[in-house]
Formats: structure tokens, sequence, C-alpha cells
């Protein structure tokens, strides 16, 4: 008896512990923090299309991309760093490549998959922001029912809005998820470069 209650007082000290430690990580940024947010990604890469897993959280004062691929049968994977200032006031969409094994370090003003909330901040204040020197604008009303298709099959954002952007010059289109903790962009089209994609 006396063995049990030793084993039992050690492992609530344990759970203790280790919910400690989750609170910690969770409670990152108060009431700005978001939840970790996985899903999955199908890129278009000069018309080769890849399916990525994602899985995004803040540990200390980065954001954690973590990023998978099944390919040649086996799962690669690595991840992207992204400090907390560039979440909140980064201006710029980072375009570096996944490395498998490897961790990528972006810049204070570099983001990945997601605007600043910044910029997001200005796009719903003033319709429009600036992202790699590029001004996007929110388009005209008449088209917005694109969105809203879009919006009708994000159910995990069921209760966020789609905001549809589109750059001043070379006509890229983006539509941001309206949320204001992680304005991820769910779709890119007509991107000069041959980088788009779609949220799954």
């Amino acid at each position: 008896m006396k063995k049990l209650i030793q084993l039992l007082f050690f492992l609530c000290c344990i759970n203790t512990a280790i919910f400690s430690q989750v609170k910690k990580v969770e409670s990152f940024g108060g009431a700005t923090s978001f939840n970790k947010t996985v899903f999955s990604v199908q890129y278009t890469l000069h018309k080769q299309i890849r399916l990525f897993d994602f899985v995004i959280s803040e540990k200390a004062d980065t954001i954690c991309i973590d990023w998978s691929i099944f390919r040649d049968s086996k799962r690669l994977n690595g991840c992207y760093k992204v400090p907390y200032q560039a979440l909140k006031c980064g201006d710029m969409l980072s375009w570096d490549q996944p490395e498998t094994d490897k961790v990528i370090y972006l810049s204070s003003m570099e983001t990945f998959g997601f605007i600043s909330r910044d910029a997001l901040r200005k796009l719903c204040e003033e319709g429009s922001f600036v992202y790699n020197q590029t001004t996007y604008r929110k388009i005209n009303q008449d088209e917005m029912f694109v969105s809203q298709q879009i919006a009708d099959i994000l159910s995990k954002y069921k209760d966020k809005s789609l905001i549809h952007v589109r750059a001043d010059i070379d006509r890229t289109e983006m539509w941001i998820v309206n949320d204001s903790k992680l304005p991820l962009i769910y779709r890119m089209s007509n991107n000069p470069i041959g980088i788009d994609w779609i949220i799954y």
C-alpha cells in the first residue's frame, strides 16, 4: 500500500509538471495567442502538385512551422522558425524552399504562409496592405462571391471570413483568413514566380 501511494504521488507530480509546461506554452502572447494549427496544403509549383502537412505552434518567442510530405515511400520533414516580431509586424513573405531535416530561420520581417497581424489590420481598416514591396488591395464586392464559395469549403474557419486581395502590379491573388491571431493565406493564385497553393 505504501508503494502504491508513493507511485500515485509520483504520477501526480509528473502530470502537474507536464500541465504547467503546456500551460506556459499555450499562454504565450496572452489574449493574442493561438491554438496549435494543423492543416494540409496543396502546392502547385510550375504545374507540379505536392501535398504538404503543416503544424504551426508557438514556442517561447518563436512561431514554429513544422512541415512533412510523403515522398518516395517515406515521410520527409523539416521546420521553419519565424520570430514573433514577424507575426506582429512583418512585411515580407519568405519563398525559401523547404529543406529536409533542416530548420530554416526567417528574419524578423519575414512570414511563411501567413501575413502579419499589422498587415491584416491595415487591410481591414484601409482596404490594402504592402508586402514584399507590393500593394495588395481588397477586391470589389462584385467579386467577393469567389471567397464566399471557398469559405463554405473551409469548415475549420467557418466562424471566420476570407478577404480576397489582388496585387496592383502582377495581379497575384490571395484569400486571407480574417483572423487577428493568425492571418493564414488560405489560397494564392496567379503567382508570377509559379508557386500557388490552397489549404485543405
